[in-house]
């Protein structure tokens, strides 16, 4: 395996494929508290946050997390990244639940039917979701604008030029 798929691998592929196919029961947001702005801020279109986000789903025992990184061996200074526990230190996030908030609540409960992975100067930055009732954009960016940053985005992916000018780097199907 040469080193960019080994980079692939470990940031991404490794930790979204036991949730192909499984239901998902539970997101949280976990953010630094002066960067998460008000709970209102949550139910935003466009949502980025100074910390991370907690997936679970159902059969799979540890939560995914997606998080942005930095300095990790892709071009670009930060990239999207999962993993299976925090980025940050011990009681550094406050955590908020989003299962009711848009765009989650029509995927709870939804099993992830396909996870595809965007990038831009050879370096992953986007991280599409994709549910039987619609995808989301998940992403290392800044002020809600995917491609490195350290912010991470949150949004509807149902409008697909949002994707345009990006490339496909691995797709789960």
């Amino acid at each position: 395996m040469d080193e960019r798929a080994l980079l692939l691998d470990d940031a991404v592929i490794r930790n979204m494929l036991p949730t192909l196919g499984r239901s998902l029961t539970s997101v949280t947001y976990a953010a630094l508290e002066h960067e998460i702005g008000e709970a209102r801020d949550l139910a935003l279109s466009v949502v980025y946050i100074g910390g991370e986000l907690i997936l679970r789903f159902e059969g799979v025992e540890q939560p995914v997390v997606v998080t942005w990184a930095e300095n990790a061996g892709w071009p670009d200074h930060f990239s999207i990244q999962v993993r299976r526990d925090s980025a940050f230190t011990l009681g550094a996030l406050v955590n908020w639940l989003a299962n009711e908030l848009p765009p989650w609540r029509v995927h709870i409960g939804s099993p992830l039917m396909r996870v595809r992975l965007f990038a831009q100067n050879r370096t992953p930055h986007v991280l599409e979701l994709a549910f039987r009732n619609g995808r989301i954009l998940l992403g290392d960016g800044y002020a809600g604008t995917f491609g490195d940053g350290d912010d991470l985005i949150v949004r509807a992916g149902d409008d697909p030029s949002l994707l345009d000018g990006w490339e496909l780097m691995w797709s789960s199907s």
